[in-house]
């Protein structure tokens, strides 16, 4: 979006993560209003500020997911768009999940590092986002689990193809939205 001429700003709650991105950014050479240190459910910006909003992947790591579609609805203009994502709960990428995080509390390990995550319904997702902004268009995406081990991502894939046959499937849920 940078490279079309659009402000761009970033917003990331790890500082290291922040740093990261500003060296990305001047690597790639993107101008952009800056990279800031900042929380979903606490944004430090204007009423109707953004024109539009990509979310994807930040939803449901936060407790109050609700709060911080809210949040958005706040810094968003009248007429804005915002593209928001999270992951299904019915999917086997749900499953893998609570297998990782099952194997982490027996063995102690880390195979699951990604911190609280929780995953959503279609029905709840689009609750949500309705509340707030108007779904204009919802789509279900497959993920493609099993890149680091080929046959772990095929058992999940055929887990998965039942759930797509009865309308359930899709690793993760997009809504793209408008304020009204």
């Amino acid at each position: 979006l940078s490279k079309l001429g659009h402000k761009v700003v970033g917003v990331e709650i790890d500082p290291k993560r922040v740093e990261a991105a500003k060296r990305y950014m001047k690597e790639y050479k993107l101008k952009s209003n800056g990279v800031i240190v900042g929380n979903l459910i606490n944004l430090p910006f204007k009423d109707n500020y953004f024109d539009a909003i990509f979310c994807h992947g930040v939803v449901e790591h936060i407790d109050d997911s609700e709060k911080s579609v809210k949040e958005m609805t706040r810094v968003l203009k009248k007429g804005g768009f915002a593209m928001i994502s999270v992951p299904n709960r019915y999917t086997s990428f749900t499953l893998s999940k609570l297998l990782l995080q099952g194997f982490d509390r027996i063995l102690g390990t880390e195979l699951w590092n990604v911190g609280y995550e929780k995953s959503f319904s279609q029905w709840t997702f689009k609750k949500m986002i309705s509340r707030h902004l108007k779904i204009e268009n919802f789509v279900k995406k497959e993920v493609q689990p099993g890149t680091t081990f080929p046959a772990y991502g095929k058992i999940l894939r055929a887990i998965d193809k039942p759930l797509w046959l009865v309308g359930r499937g899709g690793g993760w849920l997009y809504a793209w939205c408008q304020k009204q």
